[in-house]
């Protein structure tokens, strides 16, 4: 049953990365969205120091790692890097925060 949540879970991700690449890239034409995406980094942060933490706490007991937690720690590893990627580029900007970089175009 853990795995089947594993499997769940890095589903989910992975669901995520590709919503999140199509809107900043081909479903969004401007460089600004109505959510804030600095949530989501800060959100992803979070999870990833959580499971990391508990994978490392689950191999200290068990002497094994398990290889599905690890593989949710890289994707979440990748999350946490493009959503800082989209932000500090100007790929993908909160509307406010647009607003007060003098509403950048696109980068490309």
């Amino acid at each position: 049953m853990k795995k089947k949540i594993q499997i769940v879970v890095i589903s989910i991700f992975a669901l995520f990365i590709i919503i999140l690449n199509y809107y900043a890239f081909i479903g969004n034409s401007t460089s600004h969205t109505a959510f804030n995406i600095k949530i989501f980094f800060y959100l992803s942060l979070f999870i990833l120091i959580a499971t990391a933490v508990l994978e490392i706490i689950s191999i200290y007991k068990n002497d094994k790692a398990n290889l599905l937690n690890i593989i949710i720690i890289f994707i979440l590893f990748f999350i946490v890097i493009e959503l800082f990627v989209l932000n500090h580029f100007n790929i993908l900007l909160y509307y406010e925060d647009w607003l007060k970089k003098g509403m950048p175009p696109k980068p490309f």
